[in-house]
């Protein structure tokens, strides 16, 4: 047996694959469907956002979200905010996001709330075809001075895999304390 092949072998076990890898991107646009829990009963969700670049740290974000259950009330999430990357190393990044919220119930108790969300967030470009993340999302909501007062705080931790099909379509797969979510990106 050649000496070669074991040291060639222990060298490429040591290196790891994000070698290969390069940053995640932040410009893209995803669907998602999956299942979520909203005031202890499971919903049906639907989502759809969006990531721009505005340069190499800052970027905008979109996204709309539905609750929808058959008998019992649902709820539309609508933010709109602003983001922030720090590159950690070629490979990986911590991000940072604020954004304006505001959900519509749908019930025959309509209630309007606004506020904020803000999300804290790591990305890892694990190879040249799957990416890992978690994020943590804090939000604060309240009424718009409806006849009854209400503010709603919540945190919420999610991590999730994107696996990338071609160069510019993705699968997604997150998952968190109420439920998970599966989707479909597309990178520009």
């Amino acid at each position: 047996m050649n000496k070669i092949s074991p040291a060639l072998l222990l060298i490429t076990t040591l290196i790891p694959f994000h070698v290969f890898a390069s940053q995640p991107d932040f410009n893209y646009l995803e669907i998602n469907a999956g299942q979520s829990k909203m005031e202890s009963v499971d919903h049906d969700t639907f989502s759809l956002n969006g990531n721009f670049g505005l340069t190499e740290n800052f970027y905008l974000s979109a996204e709309f979200e539905s609750f929808d259950h058959k008998e019992y009330r649902g709820a539309d999430f609508y933010y709109l905010g602003a983001g922030y990357v720090f590159s950690l190393n070629e490979t990986s990044n911590l991000f940072t996001q604020l954004d304006y919220s505001h959900r519509e119930m749908v019930s025959e108790y309509d209630k309007s709330l606004s506020g904020y969300r803000l999300t804290l967030g790591y990305r890892n470009q694990l190879n040249s075809a799957l990416e890992g993340y978690a994020k943590v999302a804090f939000s604060s909501l309240e009424s718009n001075g409806s006849e009854y007062d209400s503010r709603e705080k919540d945190a919420l931790m999610m991590i999730g895999m994107k696996y990338n099909i071609t160069s510019t379509f993705a699968g997604i797969a997150e998952l968190n304390e109420n439920g998970f979510k599966l989707g479909l990106r597309v990178e520009f």
